[in-house]
C-alpha cells in the first residue's frame, strides 16, 4: 500500500460512507483500526434475513468467547485502518472468511474502536453468497484460526 491509510467496505453500496468521517477522528485519535458494526446499540441492519441475523449473531459470541474480544459484530468488513499496521496481520483467508480473520487478528494485536454505522439495503442485486457453505467455512476457519498453534503463541491464548 502507498498510503498511510486504507478503507475497505462491500461493493453492494449498502455501507454509509458519511461513516468514514467518525472512523478518521477515531484513527487520528491514536488507534490502528476503527471497525464499523451494523448492530452496535442495539441497531439493525436494513439488508438483513433472518438467517443473517441469527448466523451473525452465533459468529459473534463465538469469536467474542473464544478469542475475548469486544465485538458486535464479526461479519461486516467495512473498516478504516493505518496501512503500517495491515502489513503485520499476515492475513491468509482468500474469500469471505477473511472478515472474521481481519478482525480477530486486529483486535488481538492493535488498538481498535468499534462504531455504528447503519446499513442499508442493498442498491445493486442480490447476494449471490450460499449462506449455509458460508457459515460452515466460516465456523471452520474460526476454529482452524483458534487452534493454530502459531495463533496461540502469538496471542498468547
Amino acid at each position: 500500500l502507498n498510503s498511510d491509510f486504507f478503507c475497505i467496505f462491500d461493493g453492494d453500496n449498502s455501507f454509509d460512507p458519511k461513516s468514514i468521517d467518525i472512523m478518521s477522528n477515531k484513527i487520528n485519535e491514536g488507534y490502528d483500526f476503527v471497525f464499523a458494526s451494523r448492530y452496535k446499540n442495539n441497531e439493525v441492519s436494513e439488508d438483513d434475513d433472518i438467517f443473517s441475523k441469527i448466523a451473525n449473531y452465533i459468529f459473534t459470541k463465538t469469536v467474542s468467547f473464544l478469542f475475548n474480544i469486544s465485538t458486535t459484530d464479526v461479519l461486516y468488513l467495512y473498516v478504516l485502518g493505518r496501512s503500517e499496521s495491515i502489513k503485520q496481520l499476515n492475513l491468509n483467508q482468500k474469500d469471505y472468511s477473511i472478515c472474521t480473520e481481519f478482525l480477530i487478528k486486529a483486535y488481538k494485536n492493535f488498538k481498535c474502536f468499534e462504531i455504528l454505522s447503519k446499513e442499508r439495503k442493498r442498491l445493486y442485486g442480490k447476494s449471490k453468497v450460499n449462506k449455509i457453505l458460508a457459515a460452515f467455512t466460516l465456523m471452520k476457519n474460526i476454529i482452524k484460526l483458534y487452534h493454530s498453534n502459531k495463533w496461540k503463541k502469538k496471542l498468547h491464548l
